[in-house]
């Protein structure tokens, strides 16, 4: 039995989000008991009403730029999940759920979709969920939440070699 088979719960390293603060294994080798531990523990970092384009829309074509975007109420939660559900009942299924830990970038989503308070979050699976809110100010606060992110994990593996002693 390996260290991650023991452990009961998974919780979050501090920093390093993918790996467990008690065993340091992957998120994916706990077992689906340990993640819904997780999950009745876990913190709120940010919610609220925004919207969200449907999946196989082409922002490219004017006829898909008039489908209408869905309302979802977002969560972020402490261990980097970002859910949407129909409204803010806990109890209602999310959705649909990105992984902040593995995704791969947040950027301005105005360019490609033609509204000003919107934002694009490139998950690792190379799908891109477009996300808008009612004004600037509120996507923009969530932009600089989610940014953070991208950012770390790509520090995470780029560390300087040292050298010590070198004449």
């Amino acid at each position: 039995m390996t260290g991650v088979d023991k452990c009961l719960k998974f919780e979050a390293n501090i920093f390093n989000k993918t790996k467990c603060q008690h065993c340091f294994g992957a998120k994916e080798l706990h077992s689906a008991k340990a993640l819904e531990c997780n999950k009745a523990s876990r913190k709120i970092s940010k919610c609220s009403y925004l919207f969200v384009a449907p999946d196989s829309v082409d922002f490219a074509s004017p006829l898909d730029r008039t489908r209408r975007w869905q309302r979802r109420f977002f969560v972020l939660y402490d261990d980097g999940e970002l859910t949407y559900s129909v409204d803010e009942n806990v109890h209602t299924i999310p959705q649909g759920v990105i992984d902040m830990n593995t995704c791969v970038d947040v950027y301005d989503g105005e360019e490609i979709t033609g509204h000003e308070c919107s934002i694009a979050v490139q998950g690792a699976n190379n799908k891109t969920t477009f996300i808008k809110g009612t004004c600037k100010e509120e996507i923009t606060r969530w932009h600089d939440v989610l940014v953070m992110y991208p950012r770390s994990t790509k520090t995470k593996h780029k560390r300087a070699p040292t050298y010590h002693g070198t004449t």
